[in-house]
């Protein structure tokens, strides 16, 4: 092990390879729409992912993937009761067509378990960066918390329309691609093959719906580690 392992150079570049990975995989992730007579074929995205990913940089983003997963565009929500939640300050973080619901956070670490994948869920006692993440006024932050209120539970937040948490996944040097393709393989198989109401396209689409460990990885890797390489070594 001493070997293989350089320094925390060696580290950081396996850590930032496979976080990166997971962001791309999880940010093409789609539900899809069949055509209608007045539009073709549309999609939203599956989840909301935090974080600055996105600047493609390891000293701006740690190896941490955090998310939430999103409901599909048609999902019905006529089950759930009404004035149960204190929604007079919400964040109204969507739009005339469409209001954002989510899968609760505590959903997605307790389905975890069968899978055999350890993830955690909440504000992670974090509650300053949760209520910057997700816009929440001084008022209702201080009323969930007099309230009781928990890095993991409220009665305050309604989970699917106003998420306090996230589901997070933290990546270290022993992690491998396959873990992550088994983390992937459990969020298509328990959430979006449940949900999509179009179904979901190749590869996702002959994934095993069995929970033991299967070593599937997607036919493409959108990173190769020469190009991690090269952001770390930019004149080579």
């Amino acid at each position: 092990y001493q070997r293989r392992v350089r320094g925390f150079t060696d580290i950081e570049k396996h850590t930032y390879y496979l976080s990166q990975y997971l962001y791309i995989k999880l940010k093409n992730l789609r539900y899809i729409y069949p055509a209608t007579e007045q539009s073709g074929s549309s999609s939203s995205p599956f989840c909301e992912i935090y974080g600055n990913h996105h600047l493609e940089c390891p000293s701006a983003q740690g190896p941490i993937v955090t998310f939430n997963i999103l409901y599909p565009k048609s999902t019905d929500h006529s089950h759930r009761k009404n004035g149960k939640f204190d929604d007079t300050d919400s964040k109204q973080k969507q739009n005339s067509e469409w209001a954002k619901r989510y899968i609760p956070h505590k959903t997605i670490e307790e389905r975890c378990k069968k899978w055999s994948i350890c993830m955690r869920s909440g504000a992670f006692c974090n509650t300053g960066t949760s209520q910057t993440t997700f816009k929440y006024s001084e008022r209702k932050y201080k009323q969930h918390l007099d309230a009781g209120g928990t890095c993991t539970e409220s009665t305050v937040f309604d989970p699917e329309l106003d998420p306090y948490g996230a589901a997070r996944v933290s990546i270290s040097y022993m992690t491998t691609k396959g873990d992550l393709d088994h983390l992937l393989r459990f969020l298509v198989v328990e959430f979006l093959m449940e949900l999509s109401p179009n179904g979901v396209e190749e590869p996702y689409a002959s994934w095993s719906k069995s929970p033991l460990r299967e070593d599937v990885e997607t036919k493409e890797s959108p990173l190769s580690f020469s190009s991690v390489e090269k952001l770390f070594n930019p004149d080579s």
